[in-house]
Order: structure tokens, then C-alpha cells, then sequence
């Protein structure tokens, strides 16, 4: 963990995206499943837990909107 969210206080990791070299917040620990093929019989899927995959916290947290770079541009305009 290298940080907590401003907006809801969780903790979180920051990464870098190596094509865009933007900055994202990551959750540390949220689930992230690999979706296999579609059992008929049950009309489930397969599921996988991936552990090298993470999710953006822009996805989880409930401030999110208070970041986004329309909200940013309308209130400093």
C-alpha cells in the first residue's frame, strides 16, 4: 500500500500505465476473476481468481465522480 483515496479514504496503490505513463489508483486487494467458457448444463461460467490484476479504485469508490476531469474543468472555469 502506498497511499489512501481523498475522497473515501481507502487505502490504495498507485501505478503507472506503461503506454500513457498516467498515474492510476489501484485497489489493493479488490477481486479480479478470469472468466472461462459457459457450462450449459448449469448456464454458469467458469471462474479464476487472478491475483496480478487489479482494478482502478476510479471503478470502486463512491467519491470517484468528485475526481473526474469534467467536474475538475467546470469548477476551476
Amino acid at each position: 500500500m502506498n497511499g489512501s483515496c481523498r475522497g473515501c479514504g481507502k487505502p490504495m496503490n498507485w501505478g503507472l500505465d506503461s503506454e500513457t505513463g498516467a498515474t492510476i489508483p489501484l485497489d489493493p486487494r479488490a477481486p479480479v476473476y478470469e472468466i472461462g467458457p459457459l457450462d450449459e448444463a448449469t448456464r454458469t461460467f467458469s471462474v479464476r481468481r487472478v491475483r496480478t490484476h487489479a482494478v482502478s479504485h476510479f471503478a470502486t469508490c463512491p467519491k470517484s465522480s468528485d475526481f473526474s476531469k469534467g467536474k475538475r474543468a467546470s469548477a476551476e472555469g
